[in-house]
């Protein structure tokens, strides 16, 4: 990749710098800027820079920037140096305007820009780091108690500090002046371009001769389109998880619908099936022109496998297709956990149905998110990795009736045995009580919650009911 650096004297400020950044856009297929630094930054990969640092220079002056210095290189710190400083070229390449000629006196004034001279300089590739050898250190811009240290041992010039080792380096200077060593060498990893997003499978078509409300012939368009669109994904080895239909209207209006499936395909025949339920339930104010199809998130094909010398389940297919089939044709077989605040944990939460559109919106988000970096605040606050050991509550269906031999602490019965299903278990550890109660109004509750530790390493949760000294079995953690 070629670097080319603008260096802009006179930077614009407020809504001008955005207007900065949308013209170079319009001659460059990336760019970025530093106002801090005063420099922009184009990406010439395949491209003439002699050629771009023109035609930026007349995007530029239509917004009034007229002096601009360039730099092209395919390491960025050369190209940003050669293009703030106006240094000579001792490796190759051309001379930009502004910079001193080789038989020019130091302490003489720039040439003014826009001369017949070449507008920008272009360093030879391989030639970098002899250009940057005998320029002075401070042109790297090292903090301030790095050029002490490095005037201390004699170092000078980026060619000095480019000569010594790394582990010398690291050991006199630390990570700050290793990073220095690293530029010195010509050796520039900072990401100056955002990476491209990446464009998801779409496809439309448009007519202004006809028009439609006909279900048949909607559906007609949408196998096409979406023929387009699978064929594109299984190019990828990807499979779509939701899908948005768009129906451009007579009256110049949009119908947006989200459309989801229970997991991700890239299946002709599942998404046609489920565009069409979605068109039968849409009700359509004017006559539709055009119909348009994109994907919106993806995701890899499930495969689920047996153990080494099984090829895969036989009825592992068979079974998802069925459930998934089940999903799409009834919306309300998804369900999700809702929480609540209430102190009993069996009625803390429940589960509701959960609508299209949100669901829709929650494989959205969870699909463009960075997975496994962070899962969730634990008490404390703080955010936990998402495979750090934890303990998860896991309760009984129903509370199951226990009993229990206790010995008296603190004034409370504090259990030691307890006996299930006719099988007796020791507890090594007990922690409680945590009294619980409330519901006066409707179903009043009075709880003594114990944590006890099993002979086997189990945590379990039990809890006495006060008002008729039962006890019960609630959960166990895991």
């Amino acid at each position: 990749m070629t670097f080319v650096a603008l260096s802009i004297p006179d930077w614009p400020t407020g809504a001008a710098s955005n207007d900065l950044l949308a013209q170079l856009l319009a001659v460059a297929p990336r760019a970025a800027i530093n106002p801090a630094e005063h420099l922009a930054w184009l990406d010439a990969r395949g491209l003439d820079p002699a050629a771009l640092v023109e035609r930026a220079r007349e995007a530029l002056a239509e917004i009034g920037v007229t002096e601009v210095f360039a730099g092209a290189a395919r390491v960025p710190i050369v190209a940003a140096i050669v293009a703030s400083e106006g240094r000579d070229v001792r490796s190759g390449g051309l001379r930009f305007a502004g910079a001193r000629p080789h038989n020019s006196r130091a302490g003489e004034p720039r040439p003014a820009f826009g001369t017949s001279r070449p507008s920008h300089t272009t360093i030879a590739a391989g030639a970098e780091r002899s250009y940057l050898a005998p320029l002075p250190l401070d042109v790297l811009s090292p903090p301030d108690k790095l050029m002490s240290l490095f005037a201390g041992v004699g170092l000078e010039t980026c060619g000095d500090l480019a000569r010594l080792s790394r582990e010398s380096v690291e050991v006199r200077f630390g990570r700050d002046g290793l990073a220095v060593w690293r530029l010195a060498r010509a050796d520039d990893r900072r990401p100056i371009f955002s990476a491209r997003p990446r464009e998801l499978p779409n496809a439309s078509l448009d007519w202004t001769e006809f028009s439609t409300t006909d279900l048949e012939q909607l559906v007609f368009v949408l196998h096409s389109l979406l023929r387009t669109v699978c064929d594109a994904l299984a190019r990828d080895g990807m499979g779509a998880r939701s899908l948005t239909l768009m129906l451009i209207l007579e009256n110049h209006t949009t119908i947006t619908q989200p459309v989801g499936a229970a997991r991700s395909t890239a299946q002709r025949t599942t998404w046609l099936r489920l565009m069409r339920r979605a068109l039968e339930r849409i009700t359509l104010p004017d006559r539709v022109t055009g119909i348009a199809v994109q994907v919106d998130t993806v995701g890899a094909p499930e495969v689920r496998q047996g153990d080494l010398f099984d090829p895969g389940f036989a009825s592992a297919g068979a079974a998802e297709g069925a459930v998934a089939h089940v999903m799409d044709l009834q919306g309300d077989a998804v369900v999700a956990l809702q929480r609540c605040e209430h102190p009993l944990l069996e009625r803390r939460v429940r589960w509701v149905v959960e609508q299209e559109a949100v669901r829709h919106e929650r494989l959205r988000v969870h699909s463009t998110r960075n997975v496994g970096i962070l899962a969730e605040p634990t008490v404390t606050g703080a955010w936990r990795t998402a495979n750090e050991p934890a303990l998860h509550p896991m309760l009984l269906p129903a509370p199951r009736e226990i009993t229990v031999l206790t010995q008296s602490r603190r004034g409370f019965a504090i259990p030691i045995h307890y006996t299930d299903n006719n099988v007796k278990v020791s507890l090594t550890e007990c922690l409680g009580p945590h009294c619980l109660s409330g519901e006066r109004w409707t179903e009043p509750f009075t709880r003594e919650y114990h944590q006890g530790v099993r002979a086997d390493g189990i945590v379990v949760l039990l809890y006495r009911d006060v008002p008729s000294d039962t006890w019960y079995l609630a959960g166990w953690w895991d």
